[in-house]
Order: C-alpha cells, then sequence, then structure tokens
C-alpha cells in the first residue's frame, strides 16, 4: 500500500504519529489472527501488543522490496508459535468463528432467519472445536488461508514454506476437520 510505504518510511524517521496509523491499520487482522491462534482474547490482546512492539524494533530491517503485510504477518506467525511452543498442551477455548474482527469469509447474518442463525452458530462452534484440535502447522495454514483469506503465495511467504506445501497442509487440514466434526455428529 502507498500508505504503508509513506508511513514505515516516517516511522524509521522517529515520527510515532505514522507508527500509530500502521497499527491502527493493521490490529484489526493481527487481532484476528491471534484470537484465531490462541483462543483467548487476554492472549490474542498481549499477543497483538507484542507483536507491534517487535515491528517497531525491527523497521529498520524491513525490505521496501516485499509487501508490508507480508513482513508483519511473518512477525505474527513466528511470535505465536513461540507463544505455543511454551504453553501447556491443553486445547485452547472455543472460540465461535462469528467472534472475529473479519466477516468477510462467512455468510451474513443479517439474512439468516433464526434457525439458519442456530445452525449456522452451532457449524461455527463445531469448525473452531476441530480447528484447535489441528496440529499447529495445520492451524496455522487454514487460517491463513481460510479463515484469514490470505493467497497461497503469502501463505507460504509467511510461513517460510514452499506453495506446494501450503496447498498439501491446507488439503491435510481440511480433511482432518472433517473428520474431526463427523465424529461429532457433523454432516
Amino acid at each position: 500500500k502507498l500508505g504503508d510505504e509513506k508511513d514505515i518510511t516516517l516511522a524509521r524517521d522517529g515520527d510515532s504519529a505514522a507508527f500509530r496509523r500502521i497499527v491502527r491499520r493493521y490490529t484489526p487482522l493481527i487481532y484476528s489472527l491471534c484470537r484465531r491462534m490462541l483462543g483467548s482474547t487476554e492472549e490474542a490482546e498481549d499477543a497483538v501488543q507484542d507483536i507491534f512492539f517487535k515491528v517497531y524494533r525491527s523497521l529498520d530491517t524491513f525490505d521496501p522490496s516485499r509487501r508490508f503485510y507480508s513482513w508483519l504477518y511473518t512477525i505474527a506467525v513466528n511470535h505465536l508459535r513461540s507463544l505455543q511452543r511454551k504453553r501447556s498442551t491443553s486445547p485452547s477455548k472455543i472460540l465461535p468463528f462469528d467472534h472475529t474482527v473479519d466477516d468477510s469469509v462467512r455468510m451474513d447474518r443479517h439474512t439468516q432467519g433464526p434457525d439458519e442463525n442456530t445452525i449456522s452458530k452451532e457449524g461455527e462452534r463445531l469448525a473452531q472445536h476441530a480447528l484447535d484440535r489441528l496440529e499447529v502447522d495445520y492451524r496455522e495454514v487454514f487460517t491463513l488461508r481460510v479463515v484469514e483469506g490470505l493467497s497461497v503465495r503469502d501463505s507460504a511467504e509467511i510461513l517460510g514454506i514452499p506453495e506446494n506445501t501450503v496447498k498439501v497442509k491446507l488439503h491435510r487440514a481440511k480433511k482432518q476437520m472433517l473428520e474431526i466434526m463427523k465424529k461429532f455428529e457433523w454432516e
């Protein structure tokens, strides 16, 4: 984005207002990613702050030939990986899909009747339950591709893996999610 380039240059020169604009612009996306990967509001809020602190400290290392949001997502994913290594092995709390910031990948709630809304919420609960039980690398790919809507190329760049690996992991993640959901009698 043109605004990113200008704000990054200004922030590198010490303009705190420019960095605040970057934070405002990307907080909803990073918060959604953190919330999905961590499953806790408090942990997600702390992670967002930590991530933007790391971004601020690393602005001088940003390569302008890369897209800023890919660079930012890479920092976020690496931070979340570090947090997950430190966490206990207990599954995260169930977080319905409709609690994330960006609803672009889901159906419009305003056009649903009460029955459809109830069925949809139950499906979201089961989907999050299945997502919580995926292996971390499958959860990362699924979250970036399906929930966040990033391209294969961007997901590969952020995760530091080949594009074909993203495709394979996404396929396996979807298959595992369906298997988990079927165990809970979802059809």
